[in-house]
């Protein structure tokens, strides 16, 4: 094969890698004409406060990882927390030099927090004039800024998007086939449709045998 046909290693590798799919490698891909600026705005309009709500896989990380460089301009400082299960209580004080001097608290998971944790966190951010914006599984009574509905028609347009430096190896019958109409867990879809690549790319796509790809 001549250099001028030697694939780029990210043509090489498998584009439903973890490496490819994770919040902040995939951008957040809105339906009909909302942009990441406009949802901005609306956060800004409800004074910073605001909460994202979507069952799991739908892509509340992803949207945050999208939405955060958005709302990181001057004059803005944030402080961006992401919880996992079983997290009872913030990873911080509240005496913690960054959440007392930023204007915008972002908490990824707060349904994983106490019922006393999130009303704390809540009191605090009013009293000290900050915005709270969450992703939760369900309303913990913040204004919402967006409701996560995914969809067969928004899973076709992110494979679309991760397969657009690739051969069609996923057609939209195969997303059609794989997705989880019950639970509509993009996250899932994409482990499966990670196994399925492998199985159907070409060999001479693959990568060297010593080479590890991370799902």
């Amino acid at each position: 094969m001549t250099p001028s046909t030697t694939p780029h290693p990210r043509f090489r590798s498998n584009p439903f890698a973890t490496r490819w799919t994770q919040p902040g490698a995939c951008p957040f891909l809105f339906p009909g004409e909302m942009t990441i600026h406009q949802l901005a705005i609306q956060l800004r309009q409800q004074q910073g406060w605001g909460q994202i709500v979507g069952p799991h896989g739908s892509g509340k990380s992803t949207l945050l990882a999208t939405l955060v460089p958005e709302l990181e301009k001057p004059p803005s400082h944030i402080a961006c927390y992401r919880l996992h299960q079983g997290q009872r209580q913030l990873p911080v004080s509240f005496q913690d030099p960054d959440l007392q001097r930023c204007n915008q608290v972002i908490v990824d998971g707060l349904e994983q927090l106490s019922r006393w944790s999130r009303y704390r966190l809540k009191q605090f951010c009013r009293r000290t004039s900050k915005g709270l914006l969450v992703t939760t599984h369900r309303s913990l009574g913040l204004p919402n800024l967006l409701a996560m509905q995914p969809n067969l028609l928004t899973a076709q347009r992110i494979v679309a998007y991760l397969q657009r430096h690739h051969d069609k190896v996923i057609s939209d019958d195969d997303v059609r086939h794989y997705y989880p109409h019950d639970s509509h867990n993009l996250r899932e879809l994409l482990f499966d449709l990670y196994d399925l690549f492998e199985q159907r790319r070409p060999a001479a796509a693959r990568p060297a045998p010593s080479a590890s790809l991370s799902r």
